[in-house]
């Protein structure tokens, strides 16, 4: 009965850890236009951006910006400069992250780093304005600040780009365009590694259904 009741509970656990392999998407329509974005998404999703974090020796034109703009604007009006083809994806609507007028006073090739307080297996971007496809690229790294994945675009107007079957990747780094290429970045969507948060309300009530049926045959054989 003992075994019985440890496969049991080894099954519950295994379906728990598959729960907890959440996705979370951030689309900057929640912000207000202008904000600088940071840590506004670090609590609910565990990401943060910030400025830089690419080695020179990687950029498209040998320097980053040290003040690449992370701006959340409209993705209608004057400060997006032109989105060109559509090539099959939709434009972005509501906000989104960057904004021509920024751009317009950076320093060098624009980059901004994503780091994930619980690490992802998988990460995706829209991008928007794109005029030079290999300038626009992400980068995924793991806590050992190993490169573990690379994607470039390649196609102008807008594309979605997607690196998937990471191992544990616990930051990422985008370069949206170079210097002479301004590009917009929308619809981030990425998925945590399973088993690698506490489990929800929910995962605890499957887990406690798995372990139940075993303890009652446990309690009926000892009283017969």
């Amino acid at each position: 009965m003992r075994s019985r009741l440890v496969s049991t509970l080894a099954l519950s656990l295994t379906l728990s850890g598959a729960a907890l392999a959440q996705t979370h998407t951030i689309n900057f329509d929640s912000l207000a236009i202008g904000t600088i974005v940071s840590n506004q998404f670090t609590a609910t999703t565990g990401a943060t951006f910030s400025a830089g974090g690419l080695p020179t020796a990687l950029g498209p034109n040998g320097a980053w910006a040290t003040n690449t703009d992370l701006t959340a604007v409209s993705a209608t009006g004057t400060d997006i400069g032109g989105f060109g083809a559509a090539n099959g994806f939709t434009p972005p609507s509501g906000n989104l992250l960057r904004s021509f007028n920024g751009w317009l006073g950076e320093n060098g090739d624009p980059v901004f780093t994503i780091s994930f307080a619980t690490p992802i297996t998988s990460f995706s971007a829209t991008f928007t304005g794109i005029s030079t496809p290999a300038s626009t690229r992400i980068f995924a790294y793991n806590a050992s600040n190993t490169q573990i994945g690379l994607i470039a675009a390649s196609l102008t107007g807008t594309q979605r780009l997607s690196l998937a079957g990471l191992t544990n990747a616990t930051k990422v780094i985008i370069t949206p365009g170079d210097f002479n290429d301004w590009v917009g970045v929308d619809d981030i969507t990425f998925t945590l590694a399973a088993g690698s948060s506490a489990p929800e309300p929910g995962t605890l009530a499957l887990l406690g259904l798995g372990i139940m049926p075993g303890v009652l045959i446990a309690r009926r054989r000892r009283a017969s």
